[in-house]
């Protein structure tokens, strides 16, 4: 599966599957596609998508919650 970071300056940040045209849509026109990341599961990609920005490790929600 394929995943993209957008960031708009004003809007913040986005990440979703790149096949989810619903969240492109609500995209500002100056947003800016940073990055692409392929992962198996939206798990393993919020884990590369926090390593690259820097941020502590992504730690999924438990099913209880």
């Amino acid at each position: 599966m394929k995943f993209e970071h957008w960031r708009d300056k004003d809007d913040g940040d986005s990440f979703f599957d790149a096949e989810n045209d619903s969240a492109r849509r609500v995209l500002l026109p100056t947003a800016v596609k940073c990055c692409e990341i392929e992962a198996p599961t939206w798990e393993a990609a919020m884990t590369a998508y926090h390593e690259h920005q820097g941020w502590e490790p992504y730690v999924p929600m438990s099913e209880e919650a």
